[in-house]
């Protein structure tokens, strides 16, 4: 008979039948209050309800600095192969803390609303800030019941074999007296995800068409692009994996009628997989063809032709207490030509410098040599206004840079959600 541990906070801040028992060091004072003997605790998580959190954990206090924390708990997330996603909440002790350091994980199923979801991680939360409340006052204020029930041991047999099928169909639209648009984007997702195997089928289409009316000319400009791409990956214990991509593409934008690629792959990953949700350092390398057939004749006089081709992609990113940072580089290349190549690089980085102050940098740049569908017709004044066709060009780029500064009191306990937060 398995054994359940029950958690349950008094609302009673002094207990008096407690009092003889416990040393004169967790005994509350008559002018003890939450805020003085609480622990600090700083919640680092990007998608989390913080106002639900407040309200259903309130007996810590939520500061909105990390330097003025006593507890750090940092929430990661990953998506599951039935597409859920697996909650990782990291507690870190600091200050009179320090070295109290905690993992809890939990896992959600895709058909979990969202108040489900945020229930279920408001219970984990509770459980491991149990530690640092017994280091407190409020420690006595805890109390534990143990009981037993039956578990039914009843092995589950699941009839879809871990297969996951997603359906989107996604419309947009907007316009004014002169110009409209539509814009459709039906996509199908099937996949299924073991500790051993990974395989996914992404079917997706995309059309869009605009109306540019003037006073004597209305102009329609009409895109769409089909794929159909598969990764199939095996695992090889921690840091190992195999397998391969393949796809089949269709873009007018690209002036590519049809394409066909096959590329196996092998990956290493530094850091072991399960410790993915806050580090990683991954080298991929990809060997593949691709054959090509184009609407229109090329920059080099071809309408069809089949090429191999190699790409190697590092991957850097790591989430802790001091922030984060994602960076990545791909280079590619053909084979029967190696100045047709283009290198990618991303980074992103947000940064806690000091109490109050954080900095937040992300940017990517292409170099950009390998342009092989160009038309060989160049492209009209209204093609390019449009948007209709891709131009020549050696590189791409995009950054964003920015600060924040904030200062006042440190506690953030209170929810108040009159006119919008």
């Amino acid at each position: 008979m398995p054994c359940v541990l029950c958690i349950f906070f008094s609302n009673n801040m002094a207990q008096e039948a407690n009092r003889d028992t416990l040393p004169d060091s967790l005994l509350l004072q008559e002018s003890d209050t939450l805020q003085n003997i609480a622990p600090k605790v700083f919640i680092d998580c990007d998608f989390c309800d913080l106002d639900y959190i407040r309200k259903e954990v309130p007996f810590v206090n939520y500061v909105r600095d990390r330097m003025g924390a006593q507890v750090h708990v940092l929430v990661t997330a990953q998506q599951t192969g039935s597409g859920g996603r697996e909650f990782t909440v990291l507690f870190i002790g600091l200050k009179e803390f320090s070295g109290m350091n905690d993992t809890l994980v939990f896992v959600t199923s895709p058909v979990e609303t969202a108040d489900e979801i945020r229930k279920v991680g408001a219970h984990i939360l509770k459980l491991g800030l149990i530690r640092y409340l017994a280091q407190t006052p409020l420690g006595q204020q805890v109390t534990i019941d143990v009981f037993h029930y039956a578990a039914d041991l009843t092995t589950v047999e699941d009839k879809w074999k871990n297969w996951v099928f997603e359906i989107n169909l996604g419309a947009w639209f907007n316009g004014e007296q002169l110009t409209s648009t539509i814009n459709l984007r039906p996509s199908i997702f099937v996949s299924k995800i073991t500790p051993e195997w990974k395989i996914e089928l992404k079917p997706r289409a995309n059309y869009s068409k605009s109306k540019f009316q003037t006073d004597d000319t209305t102009i329609y400009s009409i895109l769409h692009d089909e794929n159909f791409n598969t990764l199939v990956v095996k695992s090889l214990g921690e840091h190992w994996s195999v397998g391969g991509f393949a796809r089949v593409r269709s873009t007018i934008y690209e002036n590519i009628k049809l394409d066909y690629r096959i590329a196996p792959a092998v990956e290493y990953n530094y850091f072991p997989y399960s410790e993915s949700t806050r580090k990683q350092l991954r080298f991929l390398y990809k060997l593949g063809y691709t054959y090509y057939y184009y609407n229109d004749t090329t920059i080099f006089n071809k309408i069809e032709e089949g090429l191999f081709h190699e790409n190697l992609g590092v991957a850097f990113e790591i989430k802790d207490k001091w922030g984060s940072i994602n960076i990545s580089l791909n280079g590619f290349h053909y084979f029967h030509d190696p100045s047709l190549n283009s290198l990618w690089f991303y980074s992103n980085l947000n940064l806690r410098i000091f109490k109050g102050f954080s900095l937040r940098i992300s940017g990517g740049y292409s170099f950009i040599h390998d342009q092989i569908s160009l038309k060989k017709e160049e492209a009209t004044a209204d093609q390019i206004k449009l948007g209709l066709t891709q131009l020549p060009t050696e590189f791409r780029y995009w950054g964003n840079v920015g600060i924040n500064y904030t200062f006042g009191s440190i506690y953030n306990n209170v929810v108040n959600p009159r006119f919008g937060n």
